[in-house]
Order: C-alpha cells, then sequence, then structure tokens
C-alpha cells in the first residue's frame, strides 16, 4: 500500500510537471469548452485563444490571448489549406463574423477560421478606451466647436493611455506586423502548411505583411477593399470623397429616372454647401442623453461630413437625401446628428496605436497637399481617420520604413474594389495589381466598401472562393458581367 501511494504521488507530480511545461509554452493554442459569443447551434465550430508573446523580443514577457473559431467546412472531405479571416479597423473585431457560417460558401470546400486580432474587443488585453467614448455621452457634446471636441478627445485619449501603460500594457507592440507574426504563430501552432487568408480594408495591410515576410505559408490571399502599406490615407482622403461623390452625381445625371426626380442635383448641391458654409444650418432636436433640447448649428462642410459613401446600401438613396436638403427640409440631418453621440464601436486603443505608428508619420499634411484640388465648399471637412494630436500623447515607437513601402510578391492575390468606395479606391487596388505579378483585379460597378461582404450580391464571395479553389486561373466571372448600375431611390 506505501509503494502504491508513494508511486502514485510520484506520477502526480511528474503529470503536474508536464502540465506546467505545456502551459508555459509560447506561442501555443488552447481550445475551450465555452465560447465567448453564442453561436449557431447547427453548425460545427470549435473555439480556442492563440497565446503569444506582447513582444516578442521579451521571452518572459506578458502573454496575450487571442480569440479564434474554426468553422468547420461542410464537405467531409475538406481541402488541408483552410481560409483566415480577419476584421479591418483598425481596431475593429472579427468576433461576430463567427456567426455567420451559414452564409459563407467557402465551407463548401474548406474551413474558415475568423481571427480576432491583439487589442481588439474580445483579445485579451483589449485596448479599448471608454474614456474616448464617454465624452461622446455628454448633453453638451455636440455644442462643442471642432476645436474644443479635438481638445476634449487629445484629453481623454491621454488618460486612456496613461490607464493601460500603468496596467502594464506595451502599446507599440499593437501594430500590423505584430498581427501578422500573430497569424503566423497561429498557422505553426495548428499545423497548418498554408493559410489563405481573406482581408478586408485595413487588415488588408496585415495580408500585406504576410505575403512580404511569409510568402512561404500563404498559398492565396484576398484582399477586398485593399489599403496599400505606401498609401497616405489621411492626405488624400479629401481627395477621393470629392471623386465618388461626384460620381454619384454622374451616375444619377446618366439614369433618367433619377435625372428626372432629382435635376442638376450636382449644382444645387454646390450651392447648398456655399451657402451654407457662410449662413449655417440651425436644427433643434432633443437630446439622446437626457431629454433637454438643444439647438445644433451645421455648416455645409459638416453636413458634407454626413454624406456616407462607404456602404453599398446607402448609394440608393443618397440623391434624394441631398435633393431634400437643397429644398430645405433639414429634418433629414437628425439621425446623422444623434450618430455624433454614439460610442465609436471599435477598439480605438488598437486604432491609435496603429495610425500614430504606422500611418501619421509618414504622411504630408500641410494644407497646401491635403487640399490641392479641393473645392472651396469640401474644405473645411476633417480628412483624418483619428484627431492626430492625439498622437502627441499616446507615445508609441514609430515603425521602420519598411512599414510604408511596397514589395513586390510572386503569391497569387486577388484584389477587389467597390467603384464608389472613397476609402480605399479602385486606384489603390490597380498600383497594387502592378506590384503583386500573379494578382487580378476587379471594379464592381455599383458598390462601395468591402463588395465581398455585401449580402445582398454575394457575387464578390463567389469570386473569393472560385480564386481560394484554382488561385492560379482567373476566377469565374459569370456573376461579374451580371452586375448592375445603382438602382436609386426616386420614390417621392
Amino acid at each position: 500500500m506505501f509503494i502504491t501511494t508513494r508511486l502514485l504521488i510520484v506520477l502526480l507530480y511528474i503529470l503536474v510537471l508536464s502540465h506546467t511545461a505545456i502551459t508555459q509554452i509560447v506561442p501555443r493554442f488552447e481550445y475551450a469548452d465555452t465560447s465567448i459569443i453564442d453561436l449557431p447551434r447547427d453548425q460545427k465550430i470549435k473555439f480556442g485563444y492563440l497565446v503569444v508573446l506582447e513582444d516578442r523580443s521579451m521571452p518572459n514577457g506578458r502573454t496575450l490571448r487571442l480569440p479564434v473559431f474554426i468553422l468547420k467546412c461542410r464537405n467531409p472531405n475538406p481541402k488541408q489549406d483552410p481560409a483566415l479571416y480577419t476584421a479591418g479597423g483598425p481596431g475593429s473585431s472579427s468576433v461576430n463574423n463567427a456567426k455567420y457560417g451559414a452564409y459563407y460558401s467557402y465551407l463548401d470546400d474548406r474551413d474558415f477560421l475568423v481571427f480576432e486580432q491583439r487589442g481588439t474587443r474580445y483579445a485579451q488585453p483589449s485596448l479599448a478606451c471608454p474614456e474616448l467614448d464617454s465624452i461622446k455621452l455628454k448633453a453638451g457634446w455636440i455644442q462643442l466647436n471642432d476645436a474644443q471636441r479635438k481638445a476634449e478627445q487629445v484629453a481623454a485619449a491621454a488618460r486612456c493611455q496613461t490607464r493601460l501603460v500603468n496596467a502594464g500594457i506595451m502599446l507599440s507592440a499593437y501594430s500590423t506586423r505584430s498581427s501578422a507574426q500573430d497569424i503566423e504563430d497561429l498557422r505553426t501552432v495548428l499545423g497548418v502548411e498554408q493559410f489563405n487568408v481573406y482581408t478586408v480594408s485595413y487588415s488588408t495591410k496585415i495580408a500585406q505583411v504576410l505575403l512580404r515576410d511569409y510568402p512561404n505559408s500563404i498559398r492565396s490571399a484576398v484582399l477586398d477593399s485593399p489599403l496599400p502599406l505606401w498609401s497616405n490615407y489621411d492626405e488624400t482622403s479629401l481627395l477621393f470623397f470629392e471623386e465618388k461623390l461626384n460620381l454619384l452625381f454622374s451616375a444619377c445625371e446618366g439614369n433618367p429616372a433619377c435625372k428626372l426626380s432629382y435635376p442638376d442635383l450636382k449644382k444645387r448641391f454646390l450651392e447648398f454647401m456655399k451657402h451654407a458654409n457662410t449662413s449655417p444650418v440651425w436644427l433643434r432636436l432633443k437630446s439622446p442623453i437626457d431629454s433637454s433640447f438643444i439647438t445644433v448649428s451645421l455648416k455645409g462642410y459638416q453636413i458634407a461630413s454626413f454624406i456616407n459613401l462607404g456602404e453599398t446600401y446607402n448609394l440608393k438613396g443618397l440623391p434624394r437625401l441631398l435633393d431634400r436638403l437643397c429644398r430645405g427640409d433639414y429634418e433629414v440631418l437628425k439621425p446623422f446628428v444623434y450618430s455624433l453621440f454614439s460610442a465609436e464601436g471599435r477598439s480605438m486603443g488598437m486604432r491609435l496605436s496603429v495610425w500614430c505608428s504606422e500611418e501619421y508619420l509618414f504622411e504630408k499634411l500641410n494644407a497646401a497637399s491635403r487640399l490641392k484640388g479641393i473645392p472651396p465648399q469640401y474644405r473645411g471637412m476633417r480628412s483624418e481617420a483619428i484627431p492626430l494630436e492625439i498622437c502627441s500623447v499616446w507615445k508609441v515607437v514609430p515603425a521602420t520604413a519598411k512599414e510604408n513601402q511596397a514589395f513586390k510578391t510572386t503569391v497569387p492575390v486577388l484584389l477587389l474594389n467597390g467603384a464608389f468606395d472613397p476609402d480605399t479606391p479602385a486606384a489603390w487596388g490597380e498600383q497594387l495589381h502592378r506590384e503583386f505579378l500573379n494578382s487580378y483585379h476587379f471594379v464592381f460597378k455599383g458598390m462601395s466598401h468591402t463588395p465581398a461582404q455585401n449580402w445582398d450580391n454575394n457575387c464578390g464571395m463567389q469570386l473569393a472562393q472560385s480564386f481560394f479553389n484554382e488561385p492560379t486561373k482567373k476566377p469565374d466571372l459569370r456573376c461579374f458581367r451580371e452586375l448592375k448600375n445603382i438602382a436609386f431611390d426616386t420614390k417621392k
């Protein structure tokens, strides 16, 4: 009995040591019994965490836990090269996309992984900044002028930065390159030979770093609405906004019903803008914070910032909206004013770490370069993705010049753009097409940002699935050839 008990104790001791050794291995993958969100019960989904170092130069430093959903292929004999998706932003969460496996045709052929980037909402830790969100939940927020709002945002970001740093978080470790390294670690610990990556908007930068630094790990890549490494968004955002708004005016002019319903729309809207910039529009509305009545003054360029060209489903209603403005119906502005009170819906700390390190420092933001060719009506619009003064308090290490430079790759790449997208214009996709030696580029007429996530028309997804299956061949274009122009709303 004594020998048996002693032997049992030794065996237990060995098991404990073994478990401790395993749990200290980084990177590693830990399957979990319970998901962080409710998932459809009729789908096979495995959930777990990728555990990686926050800073890979510090082997004994902080570790991060990054949620990963593995949506299992509907085919009992799946292809052995899964697809991996991660969201844009920077700072947007990928997690909710795991709910929609029933809509993903990718699952007919292979597993589909949904990866939560470091610093985003469900990652541990998250770089959320409630300090920034809370300043918008004050009754007087909307009545501040631009300079006052910016000062409030900078002060709130400083409070967030102090809290995160005091918690031991290294803000400079939350970068595009680090996220690409995380995905490479995920591939390794799961024993996958190669990924097919599907990325959208900002996360196409992560895909580019993967293509540049780990080309043998990537079988193919779909870049939906690509943001090139070398692009300087804040320099060009007004230029592309005005360009795509003019495209919308031209599309309306070329549509008989739209032209008849909203004649001379561009001319009338520019006249409205010019007048509103000197004689602002006044609105009286109930505050969503405390139900008191507030009066809001809006100049023309502030109203122009409400025009959302980035969502495909918005496009058909925009001529009607702009026509009502030109006719003096300012009630249409109230929903947009209310939206200014809402939180960001993304991890702002992650967004700031990326933008302050990788974008802001490489840009020329003087008025001469930023406003070149911009009509005076739009020149007061904010062109920056974040208030760039925040970078002075966020204090991250600047990225190297390499992270802002073009590169060549022979990995098969599919580039998708929406014709009306002002955020990641088709011109950027065409330039990448010239840089990527085995690439295809398609511009979707009648669509805007992220055409492969257009649930009303899944042609983009069809092209992506066709490409993943045979990346050395041009995708099946039957649905692409059938795309139609915008069916504008002309109801009075």
